[in-house]
């Protein structure tokens, strides 16, 4: 009788905790920026370069003077293509505030295929961005896409996301307009 009350709480306590670990989850569902690491101290980007559609180059001095946004994804990738969409009216809601978005392709034949990957999707408010060696995976050292490097006017790295979540919802914008407004 006593093993059997004992095996009884048991499995009492881990329906309890399977339930609140539930709950939990569906609270945060609609916080958008739970996963976002927001760093203690801003953090020194490496020395990165990746190129436009017309093969201009983009290097760190690109981020200084604005809030950077640089989106790493790959076509081959369901969360990435899912999440462009947001990124792409995220673009179009920041465009005036001194906030950059950088999609960054990691497809090794990018140019080849990402420009019809934008007509698909409707993209008009991103440029093609590339990163065939994909230098920016191994330079930011994340194995995952999507991952997203939120960068300040300083050209430092201040946050990142793994994983993707909805970028043109009221709280990420009210996140980084209020980086674009710090001094």
């Amino acid at each position: 009788m006593q093993k059997s009350k004992y095996i009884l709480g048991l499995i009492m306590t881990y329906l309890t905790l399977l339930a609140s670990n539930a709950y939990a989850q569906s609270s945060y569902k609609d916080n958008e920026l739970i996963n976002l690491k927001i760093h203690k101290n801003a953090i020194k980007l490496p020395n990165i370069e990746f190129i436009d559609q017309s093969g201009n180059k983009i290097s760190n001095l690109n981020f200084l003077g604005q809030v950077s946004v640089i989106n790493l994804w790959a076509t081959w990738c369901p969360p990435c293509v899912k999440e462009l969409p947001s990124i792409d009216r995220l673009a179009k809601i920041v465009s005036k505030d001194q906030i950059k978005i950088y999609a960054v392709s990691q497809d090794r034949a990018g140019n080849k295929i990402v420009p019809a990957y934008f007509q698909k999707l409707n993209l008009k408010n991103l440029t093609i961005f590339l990163d065939n060696q994909a230098s920016l995976m191994a330079a930011f050292r994340t194995p995952v896409l999507p991952t997203t490097i939120i960068i300040d006017k300083k050209g430092m790295e201040i946050a990142r996301l793994v994983g993707e979540i909805n970028w043109d919802s009221p709280e990420v914008i009210s996140y980084l307009k209020s980086i674009s407004n710090e001094k």
